[in-house]
């Protein structure tokens, strides 16, 4: 009998390196960058303008914690500790996302990310450009992208982490429960990580479906994108059986 995950993976499979150089101009800048008074950027096209902030981050000791050792005598509260382990330890290559609003020059539409994020804060790696790493934290309210949103595929990825704060079944307890060995079959949690990974990259299309044009992505970027590589990559897990290229 054919198991209920099938359905659900994805029928074509290719490898990051392949996706990236059939979709590289996804990771090339949107527009001309410019910077305002306050160090605000500006990247924009004849469609599209993005606007946002990067603040540093702050603590209140002078000497982040590099391993978990490192945590013991320090006063870190609980939020700091977790916040310093989901970054990797790695503090001092991430900043703050203050302020990011696209908006469609055409029409006026705009996200805006703050509305769509309420308490969550988004962790950007300096000078990223690369998809491997970003997350979304299950527990506690934080984003982390390895990719700057300069770039459609930054601004896809960020949409989609986005997509996971939104997700109506995502249950903190439940997460609680599994971490700590309440395991669920295996089955059953391969289709649960494909479900919450297709729930995020459709929320994430349905709010840039105004802005794909200034994007400059064609239906079948997405599909190299989203599909065979993102969601891919998570369907080769579970059936080592797709072919790669």
């Amino acid at each position: 009998m054919e198991s209920p995950i099938v359905p659900k993976l994805e029928k074509t499979v290719i490898s990051a390196e392949s996706a990236i150089e059939k979709v590289e101009h996804l990771f090339k800048p949107l527009g001309k960058e410019s910077r305002g008074e306050s160090n605000e950027i500006t990247i924009e096209n004849e469609s599209i303008k993005a606007s946002f902030l990067y603040e540093d981050l702050k603590f209140d000791i002078n000497t982040i914690p590099k391993t978990e050792e490192d945590f013991i005598g320090t006063d870190l509260d609980v939020n700091d500790r977790a916040l310093i382990r989901f970054l990797n330890f790695e503090t001092e290559k991430y900043s703050i996302l203050q302020n990011f609003i696209l908006e469609n020059k055409k029409d006026g539409s705009k996200i805006d990310l703050n509305k769509e994020l309420g308490e969550n804060n988004v962790y950007v790696k300096k000078g990223g450009n690369t998809v491997s790493g970003s997350a979304s934290h299950s527990l506690n309210p934080y984003i982390k992208l390895s990719i700057e949103p300069k770039t459609a595929a930054g601004i896809l990825v960020l949409m989609h982490e986005v997509g996971h704060k939104k997700d109506p079944a995502i249950d903190p307890l439940e997460i609680m429960l599994v971490a700590l060995g309440k395991e669920k079959e295996e089955s059953v949690l391969q289709k649960e990580m494909i479900d919450r990974e297709r729930y995020a990259w459709a929320y994430g299309l349905s709010k840039l479906r105004p802005y794909i044009k200034g994007l400059n992505c064609t239906l079948e970027d997405l599909d190299i994108f989203v599909h065979q590589w993102n969601l891919g990559s998570y369907s080769a897990y579970i059936n080592t059986d797709l072919i790669k290229d």
